[in-house]
């Protein structure tokens, strides 16, 4: 999961926030229909007149999150360049935090980040990077069926928050 949030200065308002947030489950975040929800949502608590405008609220995205656009995929994969730039307009002024969680597509995301310059659009990243650790591998038995991330070390890990850092991108490690 990647969870992004970004900061305006003068969009919608002063001091306004905005969250977007990419599941790599498809159908994860899929709504129920409207008065279905707001039942749902009033039952957790949630007051009635701040559940019916839940849905307006709120924006769910059907896609997946990768270093470039990919429409043919089931969800559509969206690139985080382009998410950046054109679906958010962001501009160099806002102020944006991204914490990414993306099961090992970290490196290819942050390297396009680094290629195509929409690195400077993020003021701080949060990484949760996946590479194959000897200690969880032994311990948790990771990588017994090798993923592709397994074949990342430290070093790349390390690496690739250099990278970010020597670019102006206040980035570390989370959890």
């Amino acid at each position: 999961m990647c969870f992004f949030a970004h900061f305006t200065r003068d969009r919608p308002r002063p001091g306004s926030c905005t969250r977007t947030a990419f599941e790599a489950v498809a159908g994860l975040y899929k709504l129920p229909p409207h008065d279905e929800l707001v039942r749902l949502l009033t039952k957790q608590g949630m007051h009635p007149a701040r559940a019916a405008t839940f849905s307006r609220r709120h924006f769910f995205m059907q896609a997946f999150i990768g270093s470039r656009s990919k429409p043919e995929t089931t969800p559509p994969t969206i690139g985080f360049s382009d998410f950046l730039e054109t679906m958010l307009g962001l501009q160099p002024a806002d102020a944006v935090v991204v914490k990414m969680d993306v099961e090992g597509y970290e490196f290819d995301i942050v390297e396009t980040l680094l290629v195509d310059g929409t690195h400077a659009l993020i003021d701080e990243i949060m990484l949760e990077v996946h590479y194959g650790h000897p200690y969880m591998m032994h311990t948790y038995k990771w990588c017994r069926t090798p993923q592709f991330w397994c074949f990342y070390t430290l070093e790349n890990a390390t690496q690739m928050y250099q990278s970010l850092r020597d670019a102006g991108v206040y980035a570390h490690h989370w959890p």
